[in-house]
């Protein structure tokens, strides 16, 4: 078996990039909430150590076509740490809010323990480590071996993966408005979508229901097509309503509850509030499109069945008729059939002579 050294190499460079951002998180979690027993965080990384060990010594590097688990062991290392800083920032406002000298006097000590205070604050540091989340993962799904992923397809999940990337860290800026941050628990509600949203990043929907390359057979089968076919369209409407599920819908729920409930309104929230909107109802439109294409496809098969069973009914009458027509011409008198069963005879009589011929043949070299 032939090592692929330039798969693996691109594997661990991948899986040291995603370590290293989550250990950054965990240094920020143990800094501001100032408990070295957070460091008990990189236990975490383990999931990603044994899938990279698998990965490497069973695949050589090469990744599913269809699910990245080295993203998943990632973000269930580093979410964690993003939640805990998340809500530290929340409980920081809700008390700063009770009592503005405490914010202050909080601020002062908490400079103490920045080791690069000069250079950014904790919200900063906050905001650094929440947009590396997703460009580590762009950059992540770049590199690692395709594997059976064509280049095209690669592409397509990488433009998708900016706009999810791109909708995901606007909605999750809804955390920062006032009317989420004192609540508590509307910040667990917004942080819950939010990590809902990211895990679309260890699925590539957008190439599961593509079509694969042609392969050349000498056999074809109908039913085999439509199969396939059928196999697609579930594809696709799965992805669809992954996607869905994970993203537009409970960004849009959320992004109507915080206009309705707390009457708050600016102009990207009602913006993003419509476009959700606008993509959920394209989404539904596209799964009635495929679903339609796919029954209009079914009964036009259904009707050249049809019709080639019929055809073949009316073979088989053509046939039967015909032989029917040759029983009554072999039953006429004098006919073609009395001709056939006279040229019968006659053959028969041959064959009897020639019998008898050689058996008086043989006799006679048998008798002395």
């Amino acid at each position: 078996m032939v090592i692929n050294w330039f798969s693996i190499s691109k594997a661990v460079a991948v899986r040291c990039l995603l370590t290293f951002h989550a250990i950054m998180c965990f240094w920020r979690v143990v800094l501001d909430l100032r408990d070295s027993n957070y460091w008990l965080l990189l236990c975490g990384l383990l999931p990603l150590v044994c899938e990279t060990c698998y990965t490497l010594i069973r695949r050589q590097g090469v990744e599913f076509p269809r699910f990245t688990p080295c993203f998943l062991c990632y973000l269930m290392a580093v979410l964690p740490g993003i939640w805990l800083l998340e809500l530290h920032k929340t409980d920081q406002y809700i008390w700063s809010k009770n009592n503005n000298t405490l914010q202050a006097e909080e601020q002062n000590k908490s400079s103490e323990f920045f080791i690069f205070h000069e250079m950014l604050d904790s919200k900063t540091w906050l905001i650094v480590i929440e947009e590396m989340l997703t460009y580590v993962m762009f950059a992540s799904r770049w590199v690692l071996p395709r594997g059976r992923v064509r280049r095209e397809e690669l592409a397509e999940l990488l433009f998708a993966f900016i706009e999810i990337a791109a909708d995901i860290m606007e909605f999750f800026s809804l955390i920062g408005e006032d009317v989420i941050r004192k609540d508590k628990t509307l910040s667990f509600w917004v942080l819950g979508i939010w990590s809902l949203s990211i895990l679309q990043f260890t699925m590539t929907v957008t190439v599961i229901h593509q079509p694969k390359k042609e392969k050349k057979v000498t056999v074809v089968v109908i039913e085999s097509d439509t199969d396939k076919q059928r196999e697609r369209v579930r594809h696709e409407c799965f992805a669809i309503f992954l996607t869905m599920a994970m993203q537009d819908l409970p960004f849009a729920i959320m992004r109507l509850y915080t206009i309705i409930k707390f009457s708050y309104i600016n102009y990207s929230l009602i913006f993003f509030t419509s476009k959700n909107l606008i993509i959920i109802m394209l989404l539904l439109y596209k799964v009635i499109a495929v679903c339609k294409n796919q029954y209009r496809q079914h009964a036009e098969d259904h009707a050249g069945d049809t019709v080639k069973r019929k055809t073949a009914k009316t073979d088989g009458a053509e046939k039967g008729f015909n032989n029917l027509q040759n029983i009554f011409a072999t039953s006429k008198p004098g006919g073609v059939g009395d001709q056939k069963i006279e040229d019968r005879q006659n053959e028969e009589h041959t064959e009897s002579n020639h019998s008898n011929e050689s058996v008086d043949y043989v006799l006679e070299e048998k008798i002395p």
